[in-house]
């Protein structure tokens, strides 16, 4: 089931097994897998805390409780836990998820103070940087550093599309408007089930 992306199949074949080990390692690692591509976020954070509880020495394990606690929308908590590693081993994981939990806490300049701790040759931390300097109205830097990003990882739907905001808020919008008409074209063709263009009846193009 999971192979084929069938996580709520997944899940109850997963819980009809675990019904006589309620604590298995094996089998709260992969629910916690599927609830979180589920996006039962909360639920993720909740199976993760328990598997935490049975392998008290696995840092991935509370890496993944911490981030679906992020995702769930509980910063303070997911900051509080992460605070609490001592190991070097993620510092670069820890660092962005931090980064990340004051940036949707509207805290810019805690944002930026745990970047600066990143690999800043990263292109995750490129686009971090990126959408920091877009959330602080910066559109120019904000381009600079998205394309930036692109040319390393090559084209990337969402990457694009941020750039083709960049372009719309510094008033380029002949070249706005070409760079989302790529991004419709290349999405079309790399996934025509998607039918992008195809009506207007349903659906708009949004960043993924």
């Amino acid at each position: 089931y999971i192979k084929n992306e069938e996580y709520s199949e997944a899940v109850k074949a997963l819980q009809n097994e675990m019904q006589s080990f309620p604590r298995s390692r094996a089998g709260l690692s992969l629910l916690a897998y599927c609830y979180y591509h589920m996006q039962e976020f909360s639920i993720a954070a909740s199976t993760y805390e328990t598997l935490v509880e049975v392998c008290p020495n696995i840092e991935e394990y509370r890496i993944y409780h911490a981030q679906s606690l992020f995702k769930a929308g509980s910063y303070a908590e997911a900051f509080k836990l992460v605070r609490k590693f001592t190991s070097s081993q993620h510092s670069q994981r820890l660092s962005m998820l931090l980064s990340s939990i004051k940036y949707e806490q509207d805290d810019l300049l805690g944002c930026k103070n745990m970047l600066d701790g990143c690999l800043l040759d990263e292109p995750e931390t490129i686009i971090a940087f990126a959408s920091l300097s877009f959330k602080e109205g910066n559109f120019e830097d904000a381009l600079v550093k998205f394309s930036e990003a692109q040319d390393v990882l090559g084209f990337q739907p969402d990457i694009a599309y941020n750039i083709a905001l960049c372009h719309y808020k510094l008033k380029n919008y002949t070249e706005s408007s070409k760079v989302l008409s790529d991004v419709i074209e290349r999405t079309t063709k790399d996934h025509p089930e998607l039918n992008i263009g195809g009506t207007k009846e349903e659906g708009s193009l949004r960043s993924v």
